[in-house]
C-alpha cells in the first residue's frame, strides 16, 4: 500500500541557503548584459525585467530530492515518487513542502523503531509536546505511534509516515544539506527577448 505524504528532512524553499537562487539570478542577468554590451544595447540594472522559470526549478530539486531519499531510505521504502510542490500562501507559518506517494516497508519500519525505541520517544516527546504558541494535534506519547503502525492508522493520516521517516532520516544522519548535493539553476525564461531588445 502506498502514503501521499510530505517528504521528511526537506524544510523549504523560503529563506532556506541550501536553495537559494540569487547567484543564478544575478548569473544570468551578468551573461545578457554581456551579450548586450555587444549588440550596443543598453545594460540591465537590475533583475526587475527577467522572468524566471522558478516552477521548474521547485519541481526539478523536488524530483532529485524524492529520488535521494529514496535511496538513503530504501531499506524503509520501496519507492518515493514525487507529486507536487505545495507552497504556503503567506510565509507566516508554514514553509514549502514536498508531496509524494511513498511505499514503505513496514516490517522493517517497525524494527527500526523497536530497535531505537529510546531515540524515538525522545523525538517525539521533543516534536508533540504543546506550548506555549503550539498546540499538537498528535500525541506524545511514542507508544501510540507504534500503535498507529499496528493498526494501519499510518496509512489514513499522512502526517504519521512522514514523521516517522523524518525520525529514521534524523537517526541514520540523512540531513537536509545533502539533498541540495545537486546541480539546478533557475532559468531566466525571457532570455531571447533581452537579448534582442
Amino acid at each position: 500500500m502506498h502514503v501521499s505524504t510530505f517528504l521528511p528532512v526537506f524544510s523549504g524553499f523560503y529563506c532556506n541557503p541550501y536553495y537559494d537562487t540569487t547567484s543564478d539570478e544575478e548569473n544570468e542577468l551578468q551573461h545578457i548584459n554581456d551579450l548586450r554590451a555587444k549588440k550596443k544595447l543598453p545594460l540591465l540594472d537590475n533583475c526587475e525585467s527577467l522572468e524566471f522559470d522558478y516552477k521548474t526549478y521547485f519541481k526539478e530539486i523536488g524530483e532529485h530530492c524524492c529520488s535521494y531519499l529514496e535511496r538513503e531510505l530504501n531499506d524503509f521504502v520501496e519507492s518515493i515518487t514525487f507529486e507536487r510542490i505545495q507552497s504556503p500562501r503567506e510565509y507566516n507559518f508554514s514553509n514549502d513542502e514536498i508531496h509524494c506517494v511513498i511505499i514503505p516497508k513496514m516490517d522493517k519500519i517497525r524494527s527500526y523503531l523497536s530497535e531505537h525505541d529510546e531515540d524515538f520517544e525522545a523525538f517525539i516527546h521533543e516534536k508533540c509536546t504543546s506550548c506555549s504558541g503550539f498546540v499538537s494535534f498528535y500525541p506524545n506519547d511514542h507508544k501510540k505511534w507504534l500503535l498507529y503502525l499496528d493498526n494501519d492508522k499510518v496509512y489514513e493520516d499522512a502526517t504519521i509516515l512522514g514523521t516517522i521517516l523524518k525520525f529514521i532520516a534524523k537517526n541514520e544522519g540523512i540531513e537536509e544539506e545533502n539533498l541540495s548535493d545537486y546541480e539546478a539553476h533557475v532559468i531566466c525564461s525571457n532570455f531571447e527577448q533581452l537579448i534582442t531588445s
